[in-house]
């Protein structure tokens, strides 16, 4: 699980990096919880070929 941020002031961005490579296919990426009526999240996902 990866925390993001608990604001919405721009510009609070979270970075992750992963430490081990992952060889997949697909990224799933699920809201477990938000605040108010709706979620919103943004999601940049970068990788290099082998």
């Amino acid at each position: 699980v990866l925390d993001g941020n608990a604001d919405t002031i721009k510009g609070r961005e979270v970075t992750h990096f992963i430490d081990e490579p992952v060889l997949t296919r697909f990224i799933r990426f699920e809201v477990e919880t938000f605040v108010g009526a709706h979620s919103c999240m943004s999601v940049q996902v970068f990788g290099c070929a082998p």
